[in-house]
C-alpha cells in the first residue's frame, strides 16, 4: 500500500522575517493579510528556537 502525505499548506518562501531566530531553515506561507497578517509556518527538521531570543 502507497501512502502519499499531502500538506494542507504549501511550504512557502524562505522565512526572512523571523528566521533569524532559528537554528535551522523555516518558510512562510501567507494565509491572509485582511486586517491581520496569517501564516502557516514550516519548519526544516532539527530547526530550533534560539534561546537567547525572548
Amino acid at each position: 500500500m502507497n501512502k502519499e502525505f499531502h500538506n494542507l499548506f504549501p511550504q512557502g518562501s524562505p522565512n526572512t522575517v523571523a528566521g533569524q531566530h532559528f537554528s535551522g531553515a523555516s518558510y512562510l506561507c501567507p494565509l491572509s493579510d485582511m486586517g491581520v497578517s496569517v501564516s502557516n509556518v514550516t519548519f526544516e527538521p532539527s530547526c530550533r528556537k534560539l534561546d537567547y531570543v525572548a
